[in-house]
């Protein structure tokens, strides 16, 4: 099932769920909290958890997991963008070339994501739902008002609610928080900057 939601028109968010299996989500848990054993990763302030650097997309563990998101991303979002290059019988077998990037995130109870964006050079930014526990703080868009002094004040707020194997994607300047949480969360979150078909060899 595919949900849509009109944050603020015409802009529009997507969420669903990829079939990954409990199994496979706590396998990469297991995976990313092992390297924040041995120190990797980083704190990036402001009461927002432990990540992964930027270009986690390079590791083959992904793998399976990038390869589900770029084609939910093909399916519900957008083709590739030299998808009229090939006809359309030869998209199945034609092998993708992604240009992104993407990393872990780990939240404690207490802990929050402040109002942000993603900017403008991506098109796309996603957040994939591991495991969240039993109570999850929603992924909240806020609408916001800028007056003629240069102050922002939030007038409203789309709350989309967020559970294990859920993924999310919208455009990359679109504004989105995370309140405090009361559960545990991790997820693997990313930037999708294009995609194209790879030439056939």
């Amino acid at each position: 099932m595919i949900n849509t939601a009109y944050v603020h028109f015409p802009v529009s968010v997507k969420s669903g769920a990829l079939g990954r299996t409990t199994k496979d989500n706590n396998n990469l848990i297991k995976y990313f909290l092992k390297l924040k054993e041995q120190g990797q990763g980083d704190y990036p302030g402001n009461n927002q958890g432990w990540k992964t650097g930027w270009h986690t997309d390079t590791d083959p563990v992904l793998d399976d997991l990038l390869n589900s998101v770029y084609n939910w991303y093909i399916n519900h979002i957008a083709q590739p963008t030299n998808h009229k290059d090939f006809p359309s019988i030869m998209h199945e077998g034609l092998e993708l070339q992604v240009d992104a990037n993407v990393w872990f995130q780990e939240s404690l109870p207490g802990e929050e994501c402040p109002v942000h964006d993603h900017g403008t050079i991506s098109k796309t930014s996603w957040v994939y739902y591991l495991e969240v526990g039993e109570s999850p703080s929603p992924l909240t868009f806020p609408i916001i008002n800028h007056n003629n002094y240069g102050e922002t004040n939030i007038v409203d707020q789309k709350h989309l609610p967020v559970y294990n194997d859920c993924i999310i994607m919208f455009p990359s300047l679109l504004p989105h928080f995370v309140k405090p949480c009361e559960t545990t969360r991790y997820i693997i979150a990313g930037n999708i900057n294009n995609i194209i078909y790879k030439e056939p060899q």
